[in-house]
């Protein structure tokens, strides 16, 4: 594994949120919806897999029964594998343990090929920098890079870049793909920007510095939320408000925790997206 360990704790986070959130809601079968298949593990879609793949991927971890029951969803993608989760959604349980041990050993190290494969002179770029493109090639794929099509342009721009040797202005196109989305993939393109950013800061002697996580992101929000309502205002100003303003208190801090929930079942709603960009050939 050649990118970061801040590059792959970034990816698994993005695809699960955590260890506890992946027990508890992605250890079985799963449909992201859209043009995803059914997925298990961190963000395996199987539906953009052949029978094949998943043996050599999977063979190893997990048993030849639960191998099997995961080429039964080899290829199926939209309303097909969405009818399969919900028929098969709990024929399979893949831990925790197998689900990262497949990420680490078997998709990274595919996916960096894939990159390399994908993008010239990456050999270069310090494991962040190298880390945040591996994981928009996981999410997105890597025929965009070649592709005409106007929602890859920035793509096409990382390349152009990366055959330039310009990989300072890397992240202002990664930056630039949030155009394509109003959901959670506008937080991972920033997330991926800092981090190309940070190997930038590595390779010239430089301190990095720390990338938000969704969580953190999700209290800040709520925080300025609160700010702005008036959840923060101090005793101090009950010296001159007005005498029938008692009831402004208790209902400030009820709008505050209703952003909170909201701001908070908006991220979830929007964490887990497919894997790929059903628009790619990998």
């Amino acid at each position: 594994m050649r990118i970061s360990k801040a590059s792959f704790d970034l990816i698994v986070s993005e695809e699960v949120s955590s260890q506890a959130t992946y027990t508890k809601r992605y250890q079985n079968f799963e449909w992201p919806g859209g043009a995803s298949g059914p997925t298990v593990g961190i963000g395996y879609d199987l539906g953009y897999c052949t029978k094949d793949e998943i043996a050599r991927d999977w063979s190893g971890i997990v048993s030849d029964q639960t191998i099997a029951a995961l080429q039964a969803a080899a290829g199926l993608k939209g309303d097909a594998g969405r009818s399969f989760v919900a028929i098969n959604g709990h024929s399979v349980t893949i831990p925790w343990s197998a689900a990262i041990q497949e990420f680490r050993e078997r998709e990274i190290p595919k996916w960096e090929n894939k990159a390399n494969r994908a993008l010239p002179n990456t050999e270069l770029l310090a494991a962040d920098s190298y880390g945040a493109l591996v994981s928009i090639c996981y999410n997105r794929g890597t025929g965009g890079f070649t592709s005409s099509a106007d929602r890859f342009r920035e793509l096409r721009a990382i390349r152009a870049l990366m055959i330039s040797k310009q990989f300072d202005q890397i992240p202002a196109q990664i930056r630039s793909m949030k155009r394509l989305w109003n959901n959670g993939l506008v937080g991972r393109r920033e997330r991926e920007a800092r981090l190309f950013e940070n190997g930038l800061q590595v390779a010239a002697g430089k301190p990095v510095q720390p990338i938000p996580t969704r969580k953190e992101i999700v209290v800040k929000t709520a925080t300025k939320a609160g700010a702005a309502t008036g959840a923060g205002t101090g005793a101090g100003t009950a010296v001159t408000a007005p005498q029938h303003a008692h009831w402004l208190v208790p209902l400030t801090v009820i709008i505050s925790v209703a952003i909170v929930v909201c701001v908070t079942l908006y991220v979830m709603r929007h964490r887990r997206l497919p894997k790929a960009d059903p628009e790619v050939s990998t």
